[in-house]
């Protein structure tokens, strides 16, 4: 299976735990838990991306989310204490900025790389073009 079809799969899993598990919300946190840890164990093992940097940026985010997931249970009735919740929501929300932080700097990379790269092949092509011109003047 490529990483794609994984990817699409795993997702309508993931919805339709959401949905038909409602009623069983242990059950739907369990359910949770074992299709990411299978997914990493997939992505760990194919290694199906391109390039390794891809490869480790995907474990560390879907890693994320496994870590989401986990305060899940946090925010069930497996755990009484609204205080613990309180302090688990803030863990939450600190993850969650931490991922996003890490995604909008690789995002920021990516393009100004790409950016540099077409930025120099332009002034490249027009040195040539430039160059090109004059040569036909003489």
């Amino acid at each position: 299976m490529r990483h794609v079809e994984a990817f699409v799969v795993r997702r309508l899993i993931f919805a339709m735990i959401l949905v038909l598990l409602v009623e069983q919300p242990y059950f739907q946190i369990q359910a949770l838990l074992y299709l990411q840890t299978a997914y990493l164990i997939y992505l760990g093992l194919r290694r199906p991306l391109k390039s390794r940097v891809d490869n480790n940026f995907e474990l560390m985010n879907e890693s994320l989310l496994l870590v989401q997931i986990y305060h899940i249970i946090w925010f069930s009735d497996f755990v009484n204490d609204p205080m613990f919740k309180h302090r688990a929501g803030w863990s939450s929300v600190a993850v969650t900025l931490v991922q996003i932080c890490i995604n909008v700097a690789r995002m920021g990379i990516v393009s100004a790389k790409g950016s540099y790269k077409s930025w120099r092949y332009s002034r490249f092509t027009r040195a040539e073009l430039k160059r090109a011109h004059q040569d036909s003047f003489y």
